[in-house]
């Protein structure tokens, strides 16, 4: 029971009936009546049944197969959603809100970080940066490339992110800061440095007379 409480990030009664997480003394832990426990029942045969699968695809006598257990798919969360998820759902629940996605992720990464709940790297953001720009909201996207500059200050791939998307949205000026700054943390980005040359051959003969 307690590697379920640690690798769901919960206490006791999230699945059993009661209230007092340290005595126990009001719990009824024969009750059935809570869905979180039905639930994980079902949840320990897809398990059991994964680990059967996995170990019967007879690789060799010196292979030794992974064991799924709980945690490797919640990892501390009673929801395992992705980081990248969250910050879908958040857009979406505030409608379009980029301000309330930074929030949640600055909120999360205060609670969360060390551990090993969310990843707190740069690309789910930078992901989710991408989509917004394919989706026609180049400011939101990059609103939050900026701020994942901020807590990626020495990785190249942010800012060759925010050029590319500042050339789509027609920010040339935007785009040359950005890949350059790519190329000061990386100067043997070959693709980031034929962008930022075409990006100024764009900005040059826009401004010959």
């Amino acid at each position: 029971m307690r590697r379920f409480k640690l690798a769901l990030g919960v206490e006791c009664s999230h699945c059993h009936k009661g209230t007092d997480n340290r005595s126990f003394s009001d719990f009824d832990f024969a009750a059935d009546e809570k869905e979180a426990k039905r639930i994980a029942r079902k949840m320990l045969h897809m398990v059991s049944t994964i680990n059967g699968m996995v170990s019967g695809l007879e690789r060799g006598p010196d292979h030794k197969p992974l064991e799924i257990t709980c945690v490797t798919c919640h990892r501390g969360n009673s929801r395992p959603v992705m980081m990248k998820e969250v910050l879908v759902e958040t857009y979406a629940e505030h409608n379009g809100s980029i301000d309330a996605v930074i929030a949640k992720y600055r909120q999360l990464r205060e609670k969360n970080y060390g551990g090993f709940a969310f990843d707190f790297g740069e690309f789910p953001v930078s992901a989710f940066a991408f989509t917004l720009n394919t989706q026609g909201q180049p400011e939101a996207a990059i609103k939050l490339q900026k701020m994942n500059e901020k807590f990626h200050p020495d990785s190249p791939n942010n800012p060759s992110g925010m050029g590319f998307i500042c050339r789509q949205a027609g920010q040339l000026e935007l785009a040359v800061s950005a890949f350059r700054r790519s190329l000061e943390i990386n100067p043997s980005g070959r693709w980031v440095a034929g962008q930022l040359k075409e990006v100024e051959k764009l900005i040059s003969g826009k401004q010959q007379p």
